[in-house]
């Protein structure tokens, strides 16, 4: 009823519209929900914010993740989240599927500042990090960039800024690359966009050369409202979180299939009970296995964001009939 009030004093608001449309697949994404099984991971999350896993090895046994919990660098308050700046973890899970006791991405503190690092993502041969600094300065107004680092054994290079914009003051992160690292989609609030923060891509000939110019995703892909945190999947299909398109509230996860950086369809929201009525982020997948790791802040988590993992179970027939010989 209030966004149809809304749409009397302001007809055609997407916004709006999209809300209406919330309000009613809401409901039957919740009463119809996927066969996907969710479950809380205790030992990784804290009763502060914990979200955006990313692979820390080929094995796909270990994983880099934000937090703001106590262990973090910087003695300041972030004034946007009320808890300390938060820093990059790396947790282990052995053959019995524990998860060890979270600890710092690097003892030295070369990545982990006392600003913010977070969203991360590695290449696909886990030796160069990816993710999302915002420094805590004052006295210099700069707004957040994606860095790189290589690691080689358990030691971390200096970070160093990737090249996505030309303006110091724009604020820009979360990056999401292919496996060849030769494609970024990446969240800024840049002027020139559909509003909030935009996705946007660009690509390089070379994993050492700079990238192009970005390119907005356009308006298939980006609305009025926020899209952060995207993720490829097999670099053909593109996840990321949205609060602007039909969803359950806050933030929801989508799915779309990029070529070449276009929009192949608009984006489906993935449903429940990996979206909820809360914000729902950072999806990470298992390579060659229906199963993965996403972001929630819903009701009975630890605290704040959580990490959870999901489960896609497999299908299975029973089929019974005659088998006939098509000649006799």
């Amino acid at each position: 009823e209030q966004y149809e009030l809304f749409l009397e004093r302001s007809p055609q608001h997407p916004l709006a519209i999209a809300g209406i449309e919330s309000c009613r697949l809401a409901e039957e994404w919740t009463n119809n929900p996927n066969e996907v099984i969710v479950t809380k991971i205790k030992s990784i999350n804290s009763k502060q914010d914990d979200f955006c896993p990313a692979w820390s090895d080929q094995s796909y046994s270990s994983i880099i993740f934000t937090s703001a919990r106590e262990a973090s660098n910087g003695k300041n308050t972030d004034e946007w989240t009320g808890q300390k700046f938060s820093d990059l973890y790396i947790t282990k899970c052995d053959n019995k599927g524990k998860w060890t006791e979270p600890v710092s991405i690097d003892e030295n503190n070369i990545i982990n500042t006392t600003g913010n690092e977070g969203a991360p993502v590695t290449n696909f041969r886990a030796n160069r990090l990816y993710y999302t600094f915002c420094p805590d300065n004052e006295e210099l107004f700069c707004g957040c960039k994606v860095y790189v680092a290589r690691r080689d054994g358990q030691n971390w290079s200096d970070p160093k800024e990737l090249k996505l914009s030309n303006d110091s003051t724009e604020t820009l992160g979360h990056p999401a690359l292919t496996s060849d690292e030769l494609t970024i989609v990446f969240a800024s609030s840049r002027p020139g966009g559909q509003g909030g923060k935009d996705l946007y891509f660009a690509t390089r000939k070379s994993s050492g050369s700079d990238f192009g110019t970005a390119i907005n995703l356009g308006q298939m892909v980006n609305t009025r409202g926020n899209e952060m945190f995207p993720s490829f999947k097999n670099d053909t299909t593109l996840y990321f979180a949205s609060d602007g398109h039909p969803g359950l509230g806050g933030l929801d996860i989508y799915c779309v299939t990029i070529k070449n950086g276009i929009p192949q369809s608009l984006p489906v929201n993935v449903g429940a009970p990996l979206n909820s009525s809360n914000d729902d982020f950072g999806i990470l997948f298992t390579p060659e296995a229906d199963s993965g790791y996403f972001t929630s802040n819903r009701k009975g988590g630890r605290g704040g964001d959580d990490i959870y993992k999901f489960v896609v179970p497999p299908v299975e027939f029973t089929i019974s009939g005659v088998v006939t010989d098509e000649k006799t």
